[in-house]
């Protein structure tokens, strides 16, 4: 068969053999396909603003601030962890997802993402110090982490080369770090650098900075000065040298055999540069340019915005696109942060961990103005249940993305009882379940609100206790939710106690509790589970007594009397109930149809009675269990 095609069997011994393949199978089956050009699937449906290359990875930022990386993972260039040694499709970073992205840069094997509230995310290669955190790592960082000694400066933008990475703050100044063997951090030093280091050489307010490989290039537009420094070997800086340049030096202008010293002296508008750079050549735009040079393209809601919004006619093709832009912004952490973020410069210098970075008073307003609109108010419900809650589960965040949890107890929607299934209690259950350092960040944050703010969500909170007590904590469901929601009211109360009771104690108090809980059951099932060592067991059922915050003085009163009374027995009572109940207990830990009574004790009504009149209980006490 293979004959009839045009091969031609050539036998060189008794073993081996060969095929000569025709002229005409060649291209078929020797050269590589053509490469061919594809709309990425993966990233269907979501509007991208942003891309960067690095040598064997990608970047691609979205609207919503989510940050997209694929290719090769060798030092953690992706950001995905140490699990991850390549991405064929795109993936989120979801370390940094909640904070408001608006800028990545990518390196030869390293990455970085801005933030617009100024911190600054880094990941990757780090043999030379590239990421600017004051270490090397000959491994690499696989998580993302934040550049702690960029924080004070204000970051604009970031470029990055090979191993060197160049930072312009808002002020003008230009920083560099990593690898400086051609001289490519400007410091008249072939040294590296493992922190930001301010370019001395450059006292002029600087407008762009680029990196090649090996080389950087930084704009001064007063002066219409344009500065090349690094290898320049392939004449790359522009110096007209191909020497390495180790400090900043003048570009030579087109069309001059000297380096131009003013603006006067080149062919350059300074007002209309723009300056791009590649692996080892640079190029430089004159003219008006398109190139994005702002905060990307991150949704968020400001003045003008607000504006469309309230007064767009319903059904319009304006309202269409209104009604699409609420359900990105309210699906996304990153983008309701940014709409919020402050002017303030605390957060900056103290750090997130210290200080919240975003105006609730500001949220209060806006929201107050949207929910004026139902069909405002409906959408953004319908985003925050589908989208924006479920991404919050994450038990350890990007400190920044805590603040969303200031924001949404602005919203109406959080205090409307219809709304408590699908979005207080899973909301409640993201906080409970956030990590201790997390948790340890928004009760400092809490301690920091004004008291009308913290009292919103107390309020909040309180709403979804007295809902659930009146309506009976009928399944084991309802005992974790229920519970979430204590521990954090508990969280908030120390957040209070802290700030000397802004808000007042009797402000937890529930008054729910005495005509809808039995005391004697609560009571009696916190002696049962301190009895039998469950009271961390994350099956017990909801115990008030672990509360006291959330009790008034009457509950108070008659839980003191029933434990004055179990202190009167005999430890005989609680093995002997122990023994009723551990059997069942066992087999009913993994149902959540179980009513409360009936997980806390499954005995008799009679044989129990007989346990508290065997230990003589008053009758009252009787009267209250059998009731």
């Amino acid at each position: 068969v293979l004959q009839d095609q045009g091969w031609e069997p050539v036998r060189y011994s008794i073993a081996d053999w060969a095929l000569v393949v025709p002229a005409t199978y060649v291209n078929t089956f020797l050269s590589p396909p053509p490469p061919i050009n594809r709309i990425i699937q993966a990233l269907g449906g979501i509007q991208i603003c942003q891309v960067a290359c690095g040598n064997y990875h990608s970047l691609a930022l979205s609207r919503d601030g989510a940050v997209y990386s694929w290719g090769k993972n060798s030092v953690g260039q992706l950001g995905l962890g140490k699990g991850v040694p390549f991405k064929l499709i795109p993936s989120q970073v979801v370390s940094i997802s909640g904070a408001p992205v608006t800028r990545v840069c990518a390196g030869a094997e390293h990455s970085f993402a801005i933030s617009l509230s100024g911190a600054v995310y880094a990941w990757g290669a780090n043999n030379a110090g590239q990421l600017g955190i004051n270490r090397v790592d000959e491994t690499g960082r696989f998580n993302p982490c934040p550049v702690a000694a960029l924080k004070l400066l204000g970051v604009s933008s970031v470029s990055c080369g090979d191993a060197h990475t160049a930072v312009l703050a808002k002020d003008g100044s230009v920083y560099t770090f990593g690898d400086g063997t051609y001289g490519q951090l400007g410091h008249n030093s072939t040294a590296r650098e493992l922190r930001p280091r301010k370019v001395e050489a450059i006292r002029e307010r600087a407008s762009q900075v680029q990196c090649g490989s090996n080389h950087t290039l930084v704009y001064l537009p007063s002066s219409g000065l344009l500065l090349g420094f690094g290898r320049s070997t392939e004449g790359q800086t522009g110096t007209g040298s191909t020497a390495n340049q180790l400090q900043p030096s003048p570009v030579l202008l087109p069309g001059s055999s000297e380096r131009a010293d003013t603006a006067e002296e080149g062919d350059f508008n300074s007002r209309q540069i723009t300056v791009f750079t590649g692996h080892n050549a640079s190029f430089i735009l004159t003219g008006p340019s398109k190139h994005p040079t702002g905060a990307g393209g991150l949704l968020k809601i400001d003045t003008q915005t607000l504006q469309k919004w309230l007064t767009v006619e319903f059904g319009s093709k304006q309202w269409k696109e209104a009604k699409s832009e609420i359900g990105e912004i309210c699906s996304s952490a990153s983008c309701l942060i940014a709409s919020f973020l402050s002017d303030s410069t605390e957060a900056l210098d103290g750090g997130r961990a210290h200080y919240f970075g975003v105006d609730v008073e500001a949220a209060r307003d806006v929201f107050r103005q949207l929910q004026k609109k139902h069909w405002i108010i409906t959408q953004m419900t319908t985003s925050f249940k589908d989208k924006l809650i479920p991404s919050l589960q994450s038990p350890a965040p990007n400190v920044e993305a805590l603040e969303v949890f200031l924001i949404l107890p602005e919203i109406s929607v959080f205090h409307e009882e219809k709304n408590i299934p699908d979005l207080i209690l899973p909301l409640s259950s993201a906080i409970a379940n956030l990590s201790d350092a997390s948790s340890k960040i928004l009760r400092t944050w809490w301690t920091m609100l004004p008291v009308s703010h913290m009292n919103k969500i107390l309020q909040m909170f309180r709403r979804v206790i007295s809902c659930k007590l009146k309506g009976l904590i009928k399944s084991m469901r309802d005992h974790l939710l229920l519970k979430d929601v204590l521990q954090n009211m508990k969280l908030l109360f120390k957040a209070n106690k802290q700030v000397k009771f802004l808000l007042p104690v009797s402000a937890f108090y529930m008054d729910e509790v005495v005509p809808f809980v039995p005391i004697v059951v609560d009571m009696l099932s916190w002696r049962f589970y301190q009895q039998e060592d469950l009271s961390t067991d994350v099956h017990s059922p909801v115990i008030l007594c672990r509360f006291p915050f959330a009790l008034n003085l009457l509950a108070k009163v008659q839980m003191l009397h029933v434990d004055a009374q179990l202190r009167n027995v005999r430890p005989r009572f609680f093995t002997l109930l122990s023994m009723s109940c551990n059997s069942h207990l066992d087999r009913c830990k993994d149902q959540s149809n179980r009513i409360y009574c009936e997980v806390t004790f499954d005995v008799s009504f009679t044989v129990f009675k007989s346990i508290l009149n065997q230990y003589k209980f008053s009758s009252s006490l009787v009267v209250a269990w059998t009731h």
